[in-house]
């Protein structure tokens, strides 16, 4: 594996990399919004919101009721779209080879993979494609991180192509 990465500059390693993971960062959102709706966890946090301030779901109207569920969920998915921009802020430098956006990279292809695997015991009420989903994206990552690992002394020393 080795001799064939050394072909691959490390520019085209990168952009490959960069693509497969905006690919699934928006599927994982999609899929972290979906499985946040199925759990019903704007719920959640708004029956502990209420507890903490001593009230109860009886004191709000129905209308009252939806708006702050679907505030809770609007704020969830805006920590959605920060998440999606800070990786873009990683993947840019990452591009630019910058070491500590590489470690960000190297490491966050790794949890990614380890997440998915939590994923696959815990979605059981979401549709049969996420499990399939959550289970093919676990030896990409797994790839991706293998090939970071094998070629970090490129992007460390900003090398093209392995001497």
């Amino acid at each position: 594996m080795n001799e064939h990465l050394n072909k691959v500059s490390v520019s085209r390693i990168s952009l490959i990399c960069i693509v497969i993971l905006l690919v699934t960062d928006l599927l994982s959102t999609m899929y972290m919004d979906l499985y946040w709706s199925e759990k019903g966890f704007s719920d959640i946090a708004l029956s502990l919101a209420l507890q903490k301030n001593k009230m109860h779901l009886s004191d709000l109207s129905p209308e009252t009721y939806q708006e702050m569920i679907q505030f809770i969920h609007n704020a969830f998915r805006l920590f959605l779209v920060v998440f999606i921009l800070n990786n873009l802020f990683f993947y840019y430098f990452f591009f630019r080879k910058k070491l500590w956006a590489f470690k960000f990279v190297h490491f966050y292809v790794l949890t990614a993979a380890i997440i998915n695997i939590s994923f696959i015991f815990d979605d059981f009420t979401l549709p049969w494609y996420w499990s399939i989903y959550n289970l093919l994206t676990i030896p990409v990552y797994g790839v991706l991180w293998l090939v970071l690992k094998v070629r970090k002394n490129d992007f460390i020393l900003g090398r093209e192509t392995s001497v």
